[in-house]
């Protein structure tokens, strides 16, 4: 039982870190420290650009970096599944002129 509480508890607390490091990584968050006293966090927009916000509006902006990228891997997943043609398991293998690769040629 307290193995099973610790799970959901490192779940409920380990997943919002792991995000929140993700949008740091892919720089959707920016953080900035002008000259060792101010704290500036910015967020980046649809458009690219980045917009300051206050730090207590941090968890929002991660939640909304999570909104986005869980609406691109739902949006590039049927996309990936037009890449496959039945029949021709190994199409990447082949040339453009449709006669076999170097391999076989």
């Amino acid at each position: 039982m307290t193995y099973i509480v610790l799970a959901v508890v490192l779940a409920l607390v380990g997943a919002p870190v792991l995000l929140a490091a993700q949008a740091f990584r892919s720089e959707y968050l920016v953080a900035f420290r002008h000259r060792g006293r101010e704290f500036f966090l910015f967020e980046r927009g649809a458009d690219g650009r980045y917009a300051l916000i206050a730090p207590v509006e941090a968890p929002l902006a991660v939640w909304r970096f999570a909104r986005e990228r869980a609406a691109a891997v739902l949006h590039a997943a049927p996309q990936a599944s037009l890449r496959h043609v039945p029949g021709r398991p190994f199409r990447a293998l082949q040339r453009s002129d449709g006669r076999a690769g170097a391999a076989h040629a």
